[in-house]
């Protein structure tokens, strides 16, 4: 009996919280649209020059969660994150090491090649004419030690110049020009005055220039790194546009074989403003912002979000400076807009 009791008060007790549930939502629902009533009658939509001005009186505004904030004039460089490491030393005398024993190599043979063949050429003109005063075995036997040599020096001409193409398509020209000569800063590396990096940016991003500097970072730390050259080959895990940068060692949290993440920077600093991200609404895939032409009146802006930045978009000039900009309630300003429009239309 007890248990048919108890089930029956729970059914009781489920069936009224039901009700009550019920009852809140609808209240609810009545003070959302009394709210959104409230908010549509204090909004007064005009049109000027073609333009459609929304008029909303600052309690109003309050009340509705509106609030605009002026944009500011800023400094902004186009950049983006790529990843690579710090590369060990004996990596970079390498290349080093290859380039001098295939050059040393092809002046070997050049040398070997000139002497045979001034030597056959003198042979052949002491064996001209009557005079002939040299066998001809002798003769023959330079020409052949000159076809050796010749052959000789086409193979160490072609394994001189396939040394040089690879490492100016591993390393860039700049930094390989800095491995053919011995340059100071190639000599830095070398002794560990220097540290040089190699940063790989995400595939699909093709920038048509260098990038001025990186700020590279690691271990909690971050410098700033000088670019050096451009790598033909990437990395083979990331596929992206490969670049040298270096920064001396006395950045202690950098060391070589480490991973390390950067921030590559392109182009010069542009001028411009930021249009936060909350400042954006969507329609017909366009993006809009409200700026404040005069005080209480707003007009939708289209955004240009070409140069994407940390919490919104950074556009170019100095056209929006001082400008004000709704920061909250965009989307509720486009809403009433719309509405404005379909009531128009009926």
């Amino acid at each position: 009996m007890n248990g048919i009791k108890n089930k029956k008060v729970l059914i009781t007790v489920i069936s009224i919280l039901s009700i009550a549930a019920i009852i809140f939502i609808f209240i609810q629902n009545r003070k959302g649209l009394n709210s959104e009533k409230s908010i549509s009658s204090n909004i007064v939509i005009s049109s000027t020059n073609g333009q459609i001005v929304l008029t909303i009186d600052s309690l109003h505004q309050k009340k509705s969660g509106i609030i605009t904030n002026t944009l500011i004039k800023v400094k902004h460089q186009k950049s983006f994150t790529g990843y690579g490491k710090v590369l060990q030393v004996d990596e970079i005398s390498a290349a080093q090491m290859k380039y001098q024993k295939t050059k040393s190599g092809f002046l070997t043979a050049k040398n070997n090649y000139e002497l045979s063949f001034n030597e056959y050429k003198r042979l052949k003109k002491l064996n001209r004419g009557n005079s002939k005063n040299i066998a001809i075995k002798t003769l023959q036997a330079a020409n052949t030690l000159l076809m050796n040599d010749k052959n000789i020096l086409r193979n160490r001409r072609a394994e001189y110049d396939n040394t040089l193409n690879y490492l100016r398509q591993k390393w860039g020209e700049k930094f390989a020009q800095d491995i053919f000569n011995n340059s100071p800063q190639f000599k830095r590396i070398l002794t560990g005055t220097d540290l040089l990096l190699h940063i790989t940016l995400p595939s699909g991003i093709n920038e048509s220039i260098n990038p001025s500097f990186a700020t590279i970072r690691a271990n909690g730390g971050s410098v700033k790194a000088e670019f050096i050259s451009k790598s033909a080959l990437t990395d083979s895990q990331i596929q992206g546009l490969s670049y040298y940068f270096i920064v001396s060692s006395d950045s202690k949290f950098i060391l070589p074989g480490m991973d390390v993440s950067g921030k590559l920077s392109f182009g010069s600093m542009l001028t411009g403003v930021i249009i936060p991200s909350s400042s954006i609404v969507w329609n017909k895939g366009k993006a809009w912002s409200y700026l404040e032409i005069k005080k209480n009146r707003f007009y939708r802006y289209e955004i240009d979000t070409g140069i994407p930045v940390k919490n919104g978009y950074f556009i170019l000039g100095k056209s929006l400076v001082d400008k004000k900009i709704v920061i909250s309630g965009a989307q509720l300003l486009l809403s009433q807009e719309f509405k404005s429009q379909i009531k128009t239309e009926d």
